[in-house]
């Protein structure tokens, strides 16, 4: 009864708040918990998440959940067992195990769990022909993942030191191609992450450059002046980007599409002050960024 009453409060409460898009367009409820009703693992991922919110007040997640950890145990001993004989079915089933987990420590604020099983998630992938695209082609639910996996990349801090795990150009291909199937954490943001992806690949790119700028005067001119090129070329592609209103076009009501084109806006701003700080090494005092900052502060009080 209590494993139930903590799926329920799942499928009640959690799973709705998880999709900024009309319930619709929720994919965790049309791939989750379908499995779910057919794999033990992928239900005690979603039954941990339920007991672990139900238990730990204020979504903390220092404050341990025995329970929520014995369900954990109980999918991680499963995913070991699907490792070993990796068919297309025990990797799907794995990989939704993977991000569920992932989603749900992300959710209670924790900065180191996520991460490993984010990282054990990519290292499963490798191990199939094809890697990503593996992953991309396998199934709808597969492809919808890919996405999924795509924006946790992103916006992962790790890939601010690494890179992201895949080149951004395998998630703009992905991205192109799932044009009427939409991850639901990202709505109409999806050109904008992309983008963010972009500087994140920059940003290491010129990370790697400056650690071997031993280089003659004239190469290390070419360089730093490529790389403003580049920075520039990217900030205009962020200040003329466009939200995807493909899955805009079935919101009820006027403010509904406020708000997603309030995010956009905010999202749009955020990414131009990111690129500033992290390649061009703008201070926040310099007028640029303050500018910026005015505009970000409108945007989230409008």
């Amino acid at each position: 009864e209590n494993e139930l009453s903590y799926f329920e409060f799942y499928c009640k409460q959690i799973l709705p708040e998880l999709c900024i898009l009309p319930q619709e367009f929720n994919f965790y409820s049309k791939i989750y918990v379908p499995m779910a009703f057919k794999e033990k693992a992928v239900l005690y991922s979603l039954v941990s998440w339920g007991c672990k919110v139900l238990k730990n007040n204020g979504l903390n997640y220092l404050i341990e959940n025995k329970e929520a950890n014995e369900y954990v145990n109980k999918v991680t001993t499963t995913i070991e067992i699907n490792n070993k004989y990796l068919t297309k079915e025990n990797f799907i089933v794995n990989f939704c195990c993977y991000m569920a987990l992932v989603c749900m420590e992300i959710s209670f604020g924790d900065v180191n769990e996520w991460s490993n099983y984010f990282t054990s998630c990519f290292n499963m992938i490798n191990k199939m022909p094809g890697n990503f695209k593996f992953l991309r082609n396998c199934s709808t639910e597969g492809n919808l993942l890919a996405e999924n996996f795509a924006y946790f990349d992103v916006l992962a801090s790790q890939s601010n030191e690494n890179g992201t795990f895949y080149p951004i150009s395998d998630y703009h291909e992905l991205f192109s191609k799932n044009s009427n199937a939409h991850d639901p954490l990202q709505g109409c943001l999806r050109p904008i992450i992309l983008l963010i992806g972009e500087i994140v690949t920059l940003l290491v790119e010129y990370s790697s450059l400056q650690a071997s700028f031993d280089l003659p005067e004239c190469d290390k001119y070419e360089v730093i002046s490529n790389m403003i090129q580049k920075s520039n070329d990217l900030d205009k592609q962020i200040q003329f980007t466009k939200p995807d209103l493909t899955c805009l076009q079935f919101l009820k009501t006027p403010q509904e599409l406020e708000n997603h084109l309030t995010l956009f806006e905010i999202f749009q701003i955020s990414a131009q002050i990111y690129l500033r700080q992290v390649i061009k090494k703008l201070p926040p005092v310099v007028p640029e960024i303050e500018m910026l900052f005015f505009h970000l502060k409108h945007a989230t009080t409008f």
